[in-house]
């Protein structure tokens, strides 16, 4: 049995380093379109959102209580 090599996951830094840039700059080098990726992006931001909004959520409930 031959030995495969293993993919590796990819990084989501750069798309973070990526939605760090302000809207504009996104859109020009864009060329204003919505791509697959920036679609993909918009789903990981929503997501990481969602999750700091709860993380942030508990950690308000613990230090009023």
């Amino acid at each position: 049995m031959k030995m495969r090599s293993r993919v590796k996951p990819m990084s989501v830094q750069p798309v973070q380093d990526w939605l760090a840039q302000p809207m504009s700059d996104r859109a020009s080098h864009q060329g204003a379109r919505r791509t697959v990726s920036e679609a993909d992006a918009d789903i990981l931001r929503k997501r990481a959102l969602k999750k700091q909004r709860a993380l942030i959520g508990a950690l308000n409930d613990r230090a009023r209580s």
